[in-house]
């Protein structure tokens, strides 16, 4: 008779736990499904994506990309006398002293917020789902009352 008890009570205490991951489980995808539809959300992936961007640039050997010029200049069209010139620029902007590391720690800052705000915003999401799944959850449950005493009043009747 006690062997029957304890399986009886291990069968239902991993009926349980087994309900539980299924809830937690339907919960966390429910929380997946409303961060992935979340507006917001997307705009910080664009955030990230620019602070990314930002510290590639930092990064770099040069502020800015270089450039190359080339001109050409001659007296063809008045004397046409064969004077002929030509001009090669190469422009290569430089790293003002410390603008470099300001840089690199602007972008690290706004990689740091973008990456605060989605874990702030996350939790937000998933706050906001858990209250709405657990109102839900009380509503079933009132609902489920109600119709067990109705039924025991009509019985009773």
């Amino acid at each position: 008779m006690r062997l029957m008890m304890l399986c009886i009570a291990g069968l239902l205490a991993g009926f349980s736990v087994q309900a539980a991951e299924t809830q937690k489980s339907g919960l966390a995808a429910a929380v997946e499904q409303a961060w992935r539809l979340n507006p917001q959300a997307a705009g910080l992936d664009a955030r990230e994506a620019e602070a990314r961007a930002a510290q590639d640039v930092a990064a770099g050997l040069t502020p800015e990309p270089g450039s190359v010029s080339i001109g050409n200049l001659n007296d063809r069209f008045n004397r046409n006398q064969g004077k002929q010139e030509y001009e090669v620029e190469l422009a290569v902007p430089l790293w003002l002293p410390g603008q470099k590391t300001a840089r690199e720690a602007e972008a690290a800052s706004r990689l740091d917020e973008t990456v605060a705000r989605r874990a702030a915003l996350r939790l937000e999401v998933g706050g906001e789902l858990r209250e709405a799944w657990w109102a839900l959850a009380a509503a079933r449950s009132a609902k489920l009352l109600a119709s067990r005493r109705l039924e025991t009043a009509r019985a009773l009747e």
